[in-house]
């Protein structure tokens, strides 16, 4: 099994912001997707193929 270990956020502009995974931030995920959606926004999964 594969777990991510880092939320990366793509902005419009190409950009990024890449965050640790931590378990606070993983508990948080719900709620960060949550408020995501109000914007017409996912997370999306991403695993690199190591």
């Amino acid at each position: 099994m594969s777990l991510p270990d880092k939320l990366i956020f793509t902005l419009k502009d190409g950009s990024t912001i890449e965050q640790p995974l931590t378990e606070k931030l993983s508990s948080m995920k719900q709620f960060i997707n949550k408020e995501l959606s109000n914007y017409g926004l996912t997370i999306e999964n991403k695993y690199s193929e190591n």
